[in-house]
């Protein structure tokens, strides 16, 4: 009878495998059927949710683990996340997967495979190859499975290494904070006349549709919000502009039907969307149109019947005004068995720009170039080759013109947001121009078939110069520093060459100025013994061991005397009030290192804030400049955080109303940019000192701990804690400027009040006793 209880009691145990901390059978069951339903419908964002929900309490379920690895391996810019999940959901497969059964624990095999893809998109591309293999051994090259597309990922993923070993060069420039902000933004077109823009913004509850015109100084101006003009309740996504920039063709999902709408613009607003007629708009999925410069053709795709494949593009050509004729699609020298899309024409519309994933791809989506023949033929379509094209996804390659120059979205380590939107200048031989190093510049003079553009690569790894005179890019070189420039296969930051900041920024350490190679990525994350780059959940204790005798760090409290040092001109509307701010932070003794650096006139405007603060943070060379300027910075950040503690309840808040958040924010920004040294160096400090209640305590810790690291990493590390503070300082609004100007020089006062009063009372206490004593001896003697 005990047996036959222990044995209920396990199979119990097996069919609630969720069931558990609380969680009724109910809620599990509705939760997980949810997220089901989400998952099948591939709104894998919802599923994911829902998934998480569970996971908290099952992190050992491989069925679960695998369905969020599916998950994130389908959103955008979070496909790197799916790896941890995928590698534990490998490690317990099944053939005898039962996907509709809410007790199944074990990962389907097809997660071998998935895993496979998730290391292609991060270009591990031998661990991919790996993993491959391993799901052909175990399936044997039998049963359901689809070996065919097997067979193509393993070839994209050879082919990718081949590709790598002959990269393209181009320029990349972020748009600006006027058309990039914090949200998702994507599928930017320009009209032919080159006057127009539309893009998409990924908001909470609904995608922006949004417009820019050109002003008379060819800036893009702050875009519109057409969306109401629309008139539509569900969410639109640009498409293609018309080439005079009055017709914008849009898609919407109606219900998992994709279909392709247009919108007129009258001279004052746009009109609702209409869709198009049957030849275009049909039970298929119609997913991009691209209009010919001349209006008279629309290139799309669909995936309906009579295509090569997938998704397949089509050509129609209009009949008269909304009318459009019987579609043709392109043919099997564009087309292939796999998925094509995004298809844009040049504005002499003879070249084809296109995302597929067939030919001869690298991973994902990669964009392709086709010409049109003299016979009215497309030619074989040629990878415009990487690190243009990655192995993720590329998709909606605007072409600028002839596509020397194009649109696109892009995930960036230096972006406002998510994707931002980025024009990029390609200098290969097609467009008969070429990026040549310095170094080699003068071998090739003779060589007049290309046109060059000469960069120096500075001795600065990541870093290097173009003299805006000579260059022959369309992108505007000079103090724009949101350029990036890709040379042989790695990523530079650009520095106008000739300014006279230049001697300061080579002293600037590499890894803050400059994106690395993409083969270089992984050469910042944190050690091995941090679980994650992000500290998400520090409860830190006391540690504070000091293990160095000598630090350069100020070992006193700070005692500022009260505009010690008058800044001139100094004003509350003038930036040299952020300087007083931070020399009154700065200890009396301490305050003659940085004032001859601290009275220049500093103004950290959003438009050219990344230069300036690289000028700032460089004009301090001596260790007497760098160790105070660098406390000071600190002081500054907290003080800013205590500001705004005090302040919770207003909107302009920028930090969470508590010490650990602060300390944890900081900790991130600092390890996420830093190099691997420092980052290194930082993250041991943090293992070491698990109660670090701020910033100056915390690169305190650092200095001491760690002084010759210290010393090494100065450079580096003032202009880490530069952006770190001045970023936070200048995003204040102007009252709590002003409270943190007040609280600055009421500092010393206050805390010097306090300390009186305290001795004051003491003082009284002690006399009041001595005189009770006296007085019970003299009662005593009498």
């Amino acid at each position: 009878m005990k047996a036959i209880r222990i044995t209920v009691f396990f199979l119990l145990i097996g069919w609630l495998p969720f069931y558990t901390l609380g969680q009724t059978k109910t809620e599990i069951d509705e939760t997980y059927r949810d997220a089901n339903s989400y998952f099948y419908f591939e709104d894998y964002e919802e599923a994911l949710a829902l998934y998480q929900k569970i996971y908290k309490f099952h992190p050992d379920n491989y069925n679960l683990n695998y369905r969020i690895g599916f998950c994130y391996l389908n959103i955008p810019g979070s496909k790197h996340k799916s790896i941890p999940f995928l590698e534990k959901a490998v490690q317990n497969t099944t053939a005898r997967y039962n996907e509709e059964s809410i007790t199944e624990q074990r990962a389907p095999v097809d997660a071998i495979f998935y895993l496979g893809n998730a290391y292609l998109t991060v270009n591990r591309v031998d661990d991919a190859l790996k993993a491959y293999e391993k799901f052909y051994n175990i399936t044997k090259g039998k049963g359901d499975w689809d070996f065919d597309y097997l067979n193509h990922q393993v070839n994209v993923a050879k082919n990718s290494l081949k590709i790598q070993r002959n990269p393209v060069d181009f320029i990349m420039a972020n748009l600006g904070e006027k058309i990039n902000d914090r949200f998702p933004n994507f599928n930017a077109v320009v009209s032919g006349n080159g006057k127009v823009l539309a893009f998409t913004t990924k908001l909470k509850f609904y995608n922006a549709i949004n417009i820019s015109r050109k002003n008379e100084k060819n800036q893009w101006e702050k875009p519109a919000n057409i969306t109401l003009d629309l008139q539509t309740d569900i969410s639109c996504s640009t498409l293609c502009l018309s080439y005079d920039g009055n017709e914008l063709y849009l898609f919407r999902d109606d219900n998992h039907d994709g279909n392709i709408y247009v919108t007129r613009f009258n001279g004052k607003k746009w009109s609702p969307i209409k869709k198009l007629n049957s030849n275009i708009n049909t039970e298929a999925y119609e997913t991009h149109a691209s209009i010919s410069p001349d209006g008279k053709q629309l290139f799309f795709t669909s995936n309906r019947k009579g295509g090569f494949g997938e998704l397949d593009l089509w050509v129609t050509t209009r009949t008269s005004g909304d009318d459009w004729g019987p579609a043709r699609n392109l043919g099997a020298t564009v087309n292939t068995p796999f998925n094509e899309n995004t298809p844009f024409i040049s504005t002499d519309g003879t070249t084809l720009y296109f995302s597929s994933e067939g030919h001869e791809n690298m991973g994902g989506y990669d964009i392709f170039i086709s010409q049109l023949s003299g016979k009215g033929d497309w030619t074989t379509p040629i990878n415009l080759g990487y690190p243009l094209n990655t192995t993720d996804d590329d998709l909606f390659y605007h072409p600028i013109e002839d596509g020397a120059t194009a649109l696109i979205a892009r995930f960036d380590d230096n972006s406002f947001g998510e994707t931002d939107i980025f024009e990029i200048e390609l200098f290969i031989p097609r467009f008969r121009k070429s990026i040549v190093p310095k170094t080699v510049a003068q071998e090739r003079t003779t060589d007049k078939t290309f046109a060059r553009l000469i960069v120096d690569t500075l001795s600065i790894k990541g870093m290097a110069s173009i003299d805006a005179n000579e260059a022959i890019t369309k992108i505007d070189i000079s103090g724009n520093n949101t350029l990036k420039l890709f040379l042989n296969g790695k990523a530079y930051g650009v520095i106008p060459s000739g300014i006279e900041e230049l001697a300061e920024v080579k002293r600037v350490s590499e890894t803050e100025n400059a994106a690395k190679a993409y083969t270089e990525e992984t050469d910042n994350q944190t050690p091995s013994s941090i679980s994650s780059i992000s500290v998400t959940d520090a409860t830190f204790k006391n540690n504070f061991g000091d293990t160095t005798p000598h630090s350069p760090w100020p070992t006193d409290t700070p005692t500022v005397k009260q505009k010690a040092f008058e800044l001139n001109n100094a004003s509350i509307n003038d930036d040299n009030y952020f300087s007083e701010i931070l020399l009154l932070l700065t200890p009396y003794e301490k305050q003659q290192d940085i004032l001859p650096v601290l009275k220049r006139s500093w103004k950290f405007s959003t438009e050219n804030l990344n230069e300036t603060i690289i000028h700032f943070a460089s004009s301090f060379k001596t260790d007497k400049e760098l160790n105070t300027i660098i406390y000071s910075l600190t002081e500054l950040y907290d003080k800013i955080g205590n500001l705004s503690n005090t302040q919770s309840g207003k909107k302009e808040q920028r930090f969470a109303t508590n010490n650990r958040t602060l300390i944890i924010k900081a900790y991130n920004e600092l390890i996420n940019k830093a190099s691997k040294q420092l980052g290194n160096d930082l993250a041991l400090v943090m293992l070491k000192n698990k109660e670090i209640q701020n910033l100056t305590q915390f690169i305190e810790l650092y200095s001491r701990q760690n002084a010759e690291g210290f010393m090494t990493n100065r450079e580096e590390l003032t202009l880490l804690l530069a952006r770190l503070a001045i970023g936070e300082y200048v995003a204040l609004p102007n009252d709590q400027k002003i409270s943190l100007y007040n609280s600055s020089t009421g500092k010393i006062t206050a805390e010097t009040s306090y300390v009186w009063i305290w001795v004051i009372l003491t003082l009284t206490v002690l006399g009041v006793t001595i005189y009770r004593g006296v007085e019970y001896y003299k009662k005593k003697a009498s």
